[in-house]
């Protein structure tokens, strides 16, 4: 998914991309997901050099991987809580619980709760599997970036 598909939905259902963006804001399964499979590729490094690496090198390597893949993680994250969790509901509805969660910081419509917290219920594997295979589908891409990246540190315990 391009970041130029998702922004073309983010202008043609502004009410539902902003509401996923509020409801989402503390959610931590993309950075979770990215995370497990940089400590999977450090460990593998660790096991085939047969040393640890220094915390600190870790942490470096980590936060340039991070700032590099994040963002369009996220992005695809918001965007697979628009067209799956919020796709029962009509831009003016979105527009509706948006209000409301701004004014109130809760969406309390009962009938919005109870339709959001089936939706949610129905389609958060399949958000969380969408989410798994963005980031298997990158893994390729990210695994020969952190090689590099901490072997140039060279920073072992």
């Amino acid at each position: 998914m391009t970041s130029a598909v998702q922004s073309s939905y983010a202008s043609t259902h502004p009410n539902t991309w902003e509401l996923a963006k509020r409801l989402t804001s503390t959610e931590k399964a993309p950075e979770l997901l990215l995370h497990k499979l940089f400590e999977n590729e450090v460990r593998t490094l660790e096991t085939r050099t047969k040393k640890p690496f220094d915390p600190s090198t870790k942490e470096k390597v980590w936060v340039a991987i991070s700032a590099e893949n994040l963002p369009s993680m996220r992005e695809f994250f918001l965007h697979e809580v628009c067209t799956q969790v919020l796709a029962g509901f009509s831009e003016e509805e979105a527009g509706k619980m948006l209000e409301e969660h701004r004014r109130t910081g809760a969406i309390k419509e009962r009938l919005f709760c109870l339709r959001l917290g089936n939706s949610l219920a129905c389609t958060h594997d399949s958000v969380i599997d969408a989410l798994s295979k963005k980031v298997d589908s990158i893994a390729k891409e990210i695994m020969p970036k952190i090689e590099e990246m901490v072997l140039a540190e060279g920073s072992f315990q």
